[in-house]
């Protein structure tokens, strides 16, 4: 098996890092609209608990994959041959997209449990 299984895992963990941001925000666009337009239906609250469940879950996630991928950053994830400045604004470039939908996860929560209290 040799020494490339840290580099997989290492892999993974940067895959499950970004899938967690993607989960929040979806997770946290999903419980919003359950709270805008199905508050009426009977069981929605138990469903809105369960997404908040996993939006916690989710940001969670963020921190310890992203804690993960910045300890073995050098290590693991800076490619040969490539110019590590050319790298890093890419990956400045991909860590503005992901905030972006992290903070519209955070706004979205806030106002989904906002409406939630309200119906």
């Amino acid at each position: 098996m040799g020494g490339n299984w840290k580099a997989a895992l290492v892999a993974l963990n940067a895959y499950l890092h970004d899938f967690s941001v993607a989960l929040a925000f979806t997770s946290s666009l999903v419980a919003y609209w359950l709270t805008r337009e199905l508050h009426h239906l009977q069981g929605y609250y138990s469903i809105l608990l369960k997404l908040r469940r996993l939006i916690i879950f989710s940001f969670a996630g963020i921190f310890v994959f992203g804690a993960v991928r910045v300890y073995f950053y050098r290590t693991y994830e800076m490619p040969a041959g490539v110019d590590e400045s050319v790298l890093i604004s890419v990956l400045v470039a991909k860590h503005i997209i992901l905030a972006s939908l992290l903070i519209g996860a955070l706004y979205l929560s806030v106002k989904f449990w906002k409406l939630a209290g309200r119906s």
